[in-house]
């Protein structure tokens, strides 16, 4: 059985080592974060390995995670390059950055890879029970991700091949699926509540209209067929009563900018489309 370090045993990577030592293809080893305690107590939620104070107190293994903030990467690259073993695959869960932040320990012989769950890891125990079907972006070394794929799609991971020069793209499209569909939940419940209704019963009537589009997304060929409303309508005259009515200034900005967009997929006549274009 392979062995695993954990370096960042935060909420992403607490839960992907509970779900490997449940799945008993890895045996754990040592955890490493900022302070021992908190390496202490990642250590009794997984069930097995060992806290440590400090990443030269890491004993050799087969994988180390790196699961720790992005911007800790390099540095901790670093501290690794003065103990790795030459053959060791080493990989971080960043979403933005690529294997190349860990050229270090590339050049030390390790197999180098990155590995991003697409899914939330707001709450330890609700991502280990909706993980399975999660898609995980990888790239990286070929001996690395050979590994890696097998481990992660034995916790249920659906595997997706990324390009290691466009993981950046890559990323900021998850950002405009999931971030960003947050911020419009929130503009659309500020307006809903500026229009009298109770914020529960707001919140309630967003999520419940984001379902309804969300779910008009899976059966339909293309995104843009999902697509309803006043402007793939062609209704002029409702963005103008919409626009007139806005009193907010950035939910104003937001709505022609995000009408501009969604011009370009509705499926209109010349004339529509031109009467439309005047707004945004």
């Amino acid at each position: 059985m392979k062995t695993l370090n954990i370096i960042g045993a935060g909420k992403c990577g607490l839960s992907l080592a509970i779900l490997f030592n449940r799945s008993q293809q890895l045996r754990m080893l040592a955890v490493c974060n900022a302070n021992l305690s908190s390496a202490e107590q990642a250590v009794s939620e997984i069930g097995d390995g060992y806290a440590v104070s400090c990443i030269d107190k890491l004993p050799a293994a087969d994988l180390i995670m790196i699961a720790c903030p992005d911007d800790k990467i390099f540095g901790v690259a670093n501290d690794l390059s003065k103990i790795v073993q030459p053959g060791t695959i080493v990989f971080h869960c960043s979403g933005v950055l690529n294997s190349t932040h860990l050229k270090v320990l590339a050049d030390k012989g390790c197999y180098v890879a990155s590995v991003h769950p697409l899914t939330s890891f707001a709450n330890v125990e609700q991502s280990i029970t909706n993980f399975a079907g999660s898609y995980c972006g990888v790239e990286g070394h070929g001996q690395a991700i050979k590994l890696l794929k097998k481990i992660f799609t034995g916790v249920g991971a659906q595997v997706l091949d990324i390009n290691t020069a466009d993981k950046a793209l890559y990323h900021t499209a998850a950002v405009f699926s999931s971030n960003y569909l947050v911020t419009l939940a929130h503009v659309a419940e500020e307006m809903f509540v500026d229009s009298g209704i109770e914020q529960e019963q707001a919140k309630h009537l967003v999520t419940s209209l984001m379902q309804a589009s969300v779910t008009n997304l899976q059966v339909q060929k293309e995104i843009k067929q999902a697509l309803t409303g006043p402007i793939q309508r062609g209704d002029s005259k409702t963005v103008a009563i919409h626009l007139a009515n806005i009193k907010k200034e950035h939910i104003h900005d937001l709505y022609i900018k995000l009408g501009r967009e969604t011009l370009k997929l509705a499926m209109l006549g010349d004339d529509k489309a031109h009467m439309l274009e005047c707004f945004f």
